[in-house]
């Protein structure tokens, strides 16, 4: 039912209706407090309906004390915290989240996502080459990588990487 609840709070969502779609998502967390995309969307409507990316960061905050576990949570608030202009804080969840799952590509392509815009090319590409021998299936951490690169001039670099995403995952649309 967690799911369900959630899933219509995107319906209520897609129709600008934000304060239902709100309570949809903190009852799809009350229902079940490991859901972690509810506690994700419900982080997103608090931030847009009141306090923006702070308040976003409290709920995910709550939600990680209780799902400690959730690299996804993980991700999540340190690109927050990225995006409010944290960046060591960034890292040290960063950080915490791949303690709490080594394999989750996902934090890599972030958190090296972070790097190459704050100009750290060779520590963003020490990451993507992590998250790579983590994960060699994860098209989008090759996608994130290769736009990366292609955006620093290294067009056969970023064709390469490219291609690395579709043959991992053909079928994945990045």
């Amino acid at each position: 039912i967690s799911e369900l609840l959630r899933l219509e709070g995107r319906v209520a969502e897609r129709a600008i209706d934000l304060p239902l779609a709100r309570e949809l998502y903190r009852r799809s967390v009350e229902v079940n407090p490991l859901n972690g995309k509810g506690w994700q969307d419900l982080a997103k409507s608090e931030g847009r309906i009141k306090g923006g990316l702070r308040r976003s960061a409290t709920i995910l905050r709550k939600a990680l004390d209780i799902n400690p576990s959730n690299a996804y949570l993980w991700q999540s608030l340190g690109f927050l915290e990225f995006r409010m202009g944290e960046h060591d804080l960034a890292r040290s969840i960063f950080k915490s989240g791949l303690e709490c799952d080594p394999t989750h590509a996902p934090i890599y392509s972030t958190w090296a996502r972070m790097e190459g815009n704050l100009g750290n090319y060779s520590q963003a590409r020490d990451l993507f080459e992590r998250g790579a021998r983590a994960d060699p299936k994860c098209a989008r951490l090759f996608y994130t990588w290769g736009v990366m690169e292609q955006g620093l001039g290294n067009v056969g670099r970023a064709d390469d990487l490219f291609q690395k995403g579709l043959e991992s995952d053909p079928d994945n649309s990045y």
